[in-house]
């Protein structure tokens, strides 16, 4: 082989050694990307995630909206304490004082400091504040003041160093010794929905002695709003079953509310309620679609030695077909 034969062979092997060192440093690169996160494959698959938040209205911590309108219930994330009950739903009469009963066990580890507090004036309790020892529980009188006919709500507010717990409050006040008779059902499936969507609902009226009857939907929060309403006038005879399919507005926050009818009848009034969530929308992430395979460094490094070796054959092979001339 010829000077000129060693320079090209010479060149052809430099150039070998800077593509693999070349290949070398981008590798290296590529590893220091893997490691802060950047993606340096892409997966072969096709994959749909969905994350939806459903809120449990008999939850010990559902909030019944907010002093706002809407506002999400807190999840209950500690096992410092427990109430009994976790809501109130009580039905009274105008101008009636009930007493009610919570209590309130410690069921953590350390002694803690209860602190109580209501957010509506009809909603009284004779303990503010008291200490429990692990093990121990006290029992909270509620005084309930039926000042209005209709529905109104409220929450009692529990909270320690550790934890805070709110109590839904759904008063019911009614005609003393009304005639009539109502109720207010719910199916199971309509007690947790999207906003936006439509909730269905049946009332049934007894003892009726025709007319007219006027019928006032409500949606509540914990503040005592009215977040949304509907009216309707129907003529009666001796008994009704009214379904009512009413869509949720979709500004209306999730969390929970109090759902109810106010039925005013010939002077007297009945109030049905219940509790319903109003759960946040499904979350989709779009699929990630297939991706064509990307060269892997070591792929490509081979790829290369290979190239250049044929390269190299195919020029010796050449360089032997010719003979220098004489």
């Amino acid at each position: 082989m010829g000077k000129e034969d060693n320079k090209v062979f010479l060149f052809i092997v430099l150039v070998i050694v800077v593509l693999l060192l070349a290949n070398a440093i981008f590798s290296f690169i590529s590893e220091i990307g893997s490691y802060t996160g950047r993606a340096t494959s892409q997966t072969a698959t096709v994959s749909i995630t969905i994350n939806e938040s459903v809120t449990n209205a008999t939850t010990t911590n559902a909030t019944l909206g907010a002093s706002h309108p809407g506002g999400k219930p807190a999840r209950d994330v500690d096992l410092t304490f427990i109430t009994i009950p976790s809501m109130f739903l009580v039905t009274i009469n105008y101008g009636e004082l009930r007493t009610e009963t919570l209590r309130i066990k410690n069921t953590g580890d350390l002694t803690l400091l209860f602190t109580l507090r209501t957010n509506n004036d009809n909603i009284l309790i004779d303990k503010d504040a008291f200490v429990l020892s692990p093990g121990e529980e006290s029992v909270i009188k509620v005084s309930i003041k039926g000042i209005k006919l209709g529905i109104f709500t409220g929450v009692i507010t529990i909270k320690t160093d550790l934890s805070e717990k709110k109590i839904p409050v759904v008063v019911e006040v009614e005609t003393p010794g009304a005639d009539f008779g109502a109720e207010l059902i719910v199916p199971k499936q309509f007690k947790s929905i999207k906003p936006g969507s439509e909730i269905f609902s049946t009332l049934k009226l007894t003892k009726l002695a025709g007319g007219f009857a006027e019928i006032t939907y409500v949606i509540m929060n914990a503040g005592n709003d009215i977040i949304y309403q509907e009216e309707e006038d129907i003529e009666v005879e001796n008994e009704l079953s009214v379904d009512r399919t009413m869509k949720i507005p979709s500004f209306i926050t999730p969390g929970t509310y109090a759902f109810g009818a106010v039925v005013h009848y010939k002077g007297e009034t009945r109030t049905k309620a219940q509790l319903i969530t109003l759960k946040e929308s499904p979350r989709i992430i779009k699929p990630t679609l297939e991706q064509p395979e990307q060269l892997t460094p070591k792929k490509s490094t081979i790829l290369i030695v290979v190239i250049l070796l044929m390269v190299i054959i195919q020029y010796i092979f050449r360089r032997k077909r010719i003979k220098p001339s004489s």
